[in-house]
């Protein structure tokens, strides 16, 4: 790892996550999100998908985030113990795969690096989106 960001995120996850998550190759994720993400403009349209839903957070409480996202996991019976994949998409040049149930613990980690965040899981059946407007959008892709 040769950048700033994926050296400090690094460190940071291997503290708090025990090393307890696996970096691998991004691209081949944006690949495949490419295939199965309507995209207009540089940009995935996940309103286009299925359980569409929005946050229009203000980018301090995490509270309102974390709310946010445990209720979408809820409604859509996902299994926290699903394995996810946390894409940055400009300045990170790794995928951090991990335990969806971890997020919480990390995902002030992720958002202190400026860039678009996608998290999605393996199959990428749904996809977690974080704007660097602090729109957080979740949508399925079945």
């Amino acid at each position: 790892m040769k950048n700033y960001y994926d050296i400090e995120l690094h460190r940071e996850l291997s503290k708090i996550l025990k090393n307890d998550f696996v970096v691998d190759d991004i691209y081949p994720y944006f690949d495949k999100m490419n295939k199965l993400f309507p995209v207009k403009f540089d940009r995935y349209h996940l309103e286009k998908l299925h359980n569409y839903e929005i946050l229009r957070w203000d980018g301090i409480n995490y509270d309102d985030l974390s709310l946010f996202i445990h209720n979408v996991i809820k409604e859509n019976r996902i299994n926290e113990e699903e394995i996810v994949i946390y894409l940055g998409d400009n300045l990170t040049d790794y995928a951090y795969i991990f335990l969806l149930r971890d997020l919480n613990k990390i995902i002030h980690k992720l958002l202190s690096i400026p860039e678009q965040h996608y998290i999605i899981n393996s199959n990428m059946s749904w996809c977690i989106f974080i704007s660097l407007e602090n729109d957080v959008e979740f949508a399925r892709t079945m």
